[in-house]
């Protein structure tokens, strides 16, 4: 009993670190289900056709000369956890893996199903090899009761959701005189809010949301925590995994300003076509108010050919596009970055910037 319940300390060790690659994996995607699945059964060799089959082998054959079932996890998996640890120090992800409150409450329904599994082996302990193979089975199978630990959690997270959205509403309605503005697109999000941004903070109190926040999560953790009550502008970036997305965002901090930068084909899987993922995009123009105001690119075919259900006022900027109302002229490239000009009111204004693309100069 002493070598099993020490055993446990080293796959335990290991179990963490094999939790966290799925946890990731989830939050990579947002959480959904649907999506982490999918790619959990595409990527199979990361996930499923992995070295710990190997170490079932082994662990079954050399409980076969030795009858040292506890022994031989205590060792296999203390090379695992070894193992595991060299590999996330070799990582390299664009997004590093966040130990959010939510992917805590993952955590501590994990540890609950564990020490149920725990319990009913101790209950009725006996040392042979079945007790092992459960144990092995958690840890091999994790991506999946990862996925079963979200559907647990649903309610829970239903009950923060609204906690949080109420504090989020709570705050926005408490200034009165903020203006708002939601940016959506496949690409130059990002980029174009950080513009913006940098341009609005030298007349007013700015604030925009941080890195990609561009969940509905992300947003209301950026009004509840980094929104200032003598703030002038709050620019909301606005992502989307799935339809109605965009509906959800601009429904929760209702802007009366929005700007699409383009549409591409990016979660062309998800949307299925390249309609849907257009109609998605639009949710922020069609959702502003009567008296917002919809920047739009018309250079860009899927926001040209799009038929808005919206009486708003609409502002189209363009690079080739000469009946645009802003248009960028006299572009110059050189070692110091982009110079163009635009006409604002029948006079030309010259802006400079150290980034380089065409890109660059729409956003």
């Amino acid at each position: 009993m002493k070598m099993f319940l020490l055993s446990m300390v080293t796959f335990c060790l290991y179990v963490i670190l094999k939790y966290r690659k799925s946890y990731y994996a989830l939050q990579q995607n947002f959480y959904h289900n649907k999506p982490y699945l999918k790619w959990s059964f595409k990527s199979i060799g990361k996930t499923y056709l992995t070295y710990e089959l190997i170490l079932l082998i082994l662990f079954v054959i050399l409980n076969y000369f030795f009858k040292k079932e506890a022994l031989l996890i205590l060792i296999l998996y203390s090379i695992a956890f070894i193992f595991e640890i060299y590999k996330i120090k070799k990582e390299q992800h664009k997004k590093k893996f966040a130990f959010t409150k939510r992917v805590f409450r993952m955590t501590c329904t994990t540890l609950v199903l564990f020490g149920l599994l725990l319990f009913m082996i101790l209950h009725n302990y006996n040392d042979n090899i079945f007790n092992y193979l459960y144990i092995f089975l958690f840890g091999y199978l994790s991506f999946i009761i990862t996925c079963l630990v979200n559907i647990i959690n649903v309610p829970l997270e239903k009950l923060v959701y609204l906690y949080y959205k109420r504090k989020a509403v709570n705050k926005l309605n408490s200034i009165p005189n903020l203006k708002i503005v939601g940016i959506t697109g496949s690409y130059g999000k990002t980029t174009s809010k950080n513009i913006l941004n940098e341009m609005l903070k030298t007349s007013f109190n700015c604030y925009a949301t941080p890195k990609s926040y561009n969940t509905a999560y992300g947003l209301m953790n950026s009004i509840n925590n980094g929104l200032d009550k003598f703030d002038n502008v709050f620019i909301a970036e606005m992502g989307t995994l799935k339809k109605g997305d965009i509906k959800k965002l601009v429904k929760l901090v209702k802007p009366k300003y929005g700007i699409l930068t383009t549409i591409g084909v990016a979660h062309l899987e998800a949307f299925k076509k390249e309609e849907n993922i257009q109609k998605e995009k639009f949710d922020l123009i069609n959702n502003l108010p009567s008296d917002g105001i919809g920047i739009l690119n018309m250079d860009d075919p899927k926001q040209v050919n799009y038929k808005i259900s919206n009486n708003c006022k609409i502002v189209w900027i363009s690079i080739d596009n000469k009946d645009a109302d802003f248009i960028a002229t006299d572009i110059k490239l050189s070692s110091k970055g982009t110079s163009f000009k635009v006409k604002i009111d029948g006079k030309n204004y010259e802006f400079n910037t150290i980034l380089l693309g065409k890109h660059n100069i729409y956003n």
